[in-house]
């Protein structure tokens, strides 16, 4: 029985480990403050496929619709990053 046990626990810790280092990073909380452009090329350098928004202000009209290929990164009027960049 300890055994079974034992293999359980392997394959759950292999599982854990194939499904960190392949899933697709989706939001970038690290980018709060930075520079808008520096916050560009971070989020190209994890997923060249995406469609970068710079939107200036944050209080700028923007579709409500989801795009699972666009990432909006909101900005301040000194270019700095203000809201958590994510996928949507």
């Amino acid at each position: 029985m300890a055994s079974k046990a034992v293999v359980c626990v392997a394959l759950f810790i292999c599982m854990l480990l194939v499904t960190s280092s392949t899933a697709a990073k989706t939001a970038w909380p690290e980018l709060v403050g930075k520079d808008a452009i520096y916050a560009r090329e971070q989020i190209l350098a994890d997923n060249p496929k995406l469609e970068i928004h710079i939107v200036f202000y944050e209080a700028c009209l923007v579709t409500a619709d989801f795009d699972k290929n666009r990432v909006r990164i909101y900005t301040d009027c000194s270019n700095r990053v203000v809201r958590t960049p994510s996928i949507g």
